[in-house]
């Protein structure tokens, strides 16, 4: 009797742009400093736009685990933020229900090296309620939201422009991959927000900014 042997099928072809990267790719993440996210090189046809978005989540997702330290450094450091002790992201939660100092908004605006009336404006806070928070010390809840979501995409962006500097330009300019919208005015809420990391997201990933 002939014994019938299994069909040698075709192993299935794996793209660069793939939603989430083989273990095989994982373990050859890049050490660079500025990078963030695994080595990905685009060898077949270009994604289409919700995929790189897809990996660009992945990508912050990993991006976050490693930069807390540069996200307490954005905003001031330890000594500034010191009501608590920060191990991890679910701290910024704990600092933003005690308000972010103002000096942690000073530290933002220091590295930027841009008008404070110009990037308090951006994220949707009026001079007047800034003068009373400059008094007061701290921010409320829904403020301090805002400064902590604009010390991230500073450091995403720092990791995926190359400096704070740059990424501050890069925040103030209208961009079409944003809809012609200004990164800076969508991180007063946390949809728009999100759309910005997913643009610099794709930057990390040389993808279009």
């Amino acid at each position: 009797m002939a014994v019938l042997k299994p069909m040698n099928r075709p192993a299935a072809k794996r793209y660069s742009h793939d939603l989430l990267p083989s273990r095989k790719l994982r373990r050859r993440e890049t050490k660079t400093p500025g990078a963030g996210c695994p080595r990905v090189l685009k060898t077949g046809p270009e994604p289409a736009p919700e995929l790189f978005q897809s990996m660009s989540i992945w990508c912050i997702v990993t991006y976050k685990m490693d930069t807390l330290g540069e996200v307490v450094e954005t905003l001031g450091g330890a000594k500034i933020l010191k009501d608590i002790r920060i191990r991890s992201f679910l701290d910024l939660d704990r600092v933003a229900h005690l308000g972010v100092p103002f000096r942690a908004f000073d530290s933002l605006i220091a590295g930027m090296n841009e008008p404070e009336s110009t990037v308090a404006n951006g994220i949707g806070i009026s001079r007047s309620t800034l003068n009373r928070r400059r008094e007061q010390g701290r921010f409320d809840l829904d403020e301090s939201q805002r400064v902590i979501r604009l010390g991230v995409i500073l450091t995403l962006g720092k990791r995926a422009l190359g400096s704070v500097p740059a990424a501050s330009r890069w925040l103030l300019k209208p961009n079409r991959a944003l809809g012609g919208r200004v990164p800076l005015e969508l991180l007063q809420t946390e949809f728009g927000s999100r759309q910005v990391e997913a643009v610099l997201g794709r930057a990390l990933y040389g993808g279009y900014s």
